[in-house]
């Protein structure tokens, strides 16, 4: 006779409550954020705070977007783009040279590859500050400073992690596959790109969406490189509102939830890839 256990039922019941609350701890503050943006200055200085807006206005999304540069532009638009612009390039050139190159290390033999590889990770274990004045020498030299360019070149052109997480990725790929497209006559660049490519579309668009963030959320790398308005990105322009002895919460609010909302999009458009992405990169071995 089969016994009935409990054991079972409550461990389900107490994941699913674990995941309600760490669900509720994250939408709680874009939830306030969106509600903050919509009220009044007035009311949110008002105490005891009120959860839902008693007088809904779009004042705030409609002065934050007549705030301008010192060009005349607005600043939250340009910075928009500026953001946009980081992001795109960045996340587009990453897949191709991070793909091109975890393409070469699973499947091309080469003198020294592993040696090369590890190299590689070991780069991952750098912390970014050791290299920010070198960098920030260089780029002054080359006359980069004030211009987007060391926001998206040095990513795009050298990401460890990008390389490894391609690398993982390519070397599930069935060598039967590629030794089918040598004999047939195809070169590196026709396996590449009509072979490996549409095989590893989850891992990709798991890598671009990484990069994607990573670019859109930097507030560090344009704080460095830019000190003019109207090359902010909205990181920047986002710390604008935060004045030096107050803040402007309702203009920070709404600036923020426009900033959040192309992320948003992106992630309900890219979830199931996404998913697929890590759970099979999670599987991968070394």
């Amino acid at each position: 006779m089969q016994k009935f256990s409990l054991q079972k039922p409550f461990l389900n019941t107490a994941r699913h409550l674990v995941l309600m609350a760490v669900s509720i701890s994250i939408i709680i503050p874009f939830a306030w954020m969106i509600v903050t943006s919509l009220k009044t200055p007035a009311e949110i200085m008002k105490y005891p705070p009120t959860l839902l807006p008693q007088d809904p206005t779009l004042e705030n999304f409609i002065q934050v977007f007549q705030v301008e540069t010192w060009d005349g532009r607005s600043l939250l638009l340009t910075a928009f783009l500026n953001s946009t612009i980081v992001a795109v390039s960045t996340t587009l050139l990453g897949l191709l040279t991070c793909s091109m190159a975890g393409y070469a290390f699973a499947k091309i033999e080469f003198k020294h590859k592993n040696f090369y590889f590890w190299l590689l990770l070991v780069m991952l274990m750098i912390p970014s500050q050791i290299t920010l004045i070198p960098v920030y020498v260089i780029v002054a030299r080359l006359g980069w400073v004030e211009t987007l360019l060391p926001l998206i070149l040095p990513v795009a052109l050298l990401n460890p992690y990008g390389v490894f997480l391609m690398r993982q990725y390519v070397s599930g790929i069935p060598t039967a596959y590629i030794e089918a497209a040598r004999i047939d006559g195809a070169s590196h660049w026709q396996i590449f790109f009509q072979i490996v490519l549409p095989m590893i579309k989850p891992a990709l668009i798991t890598l671009g969406l990484l990069l994607f963030l990573g670019r859109w959320n930097d507030f560090f790398g344009p704080l460095i490189y830019l000190s003019t308005d109207s090359n902010f990105t909205l990181p920047l322009a986002l710390n604008w509102f935060r004045g030096r002895y107050t803040t402007q919460w309702g203009l920070f609010m709404a600036a923020s939830a426009v900033s959040v909302f192309p992320i948003v999009i992106l992630y309900l458009l890219g979830q199931e890839q996404l998913s697929k992405g890590v759970s099979t990169i999670s599987g991968l071995k070394m």
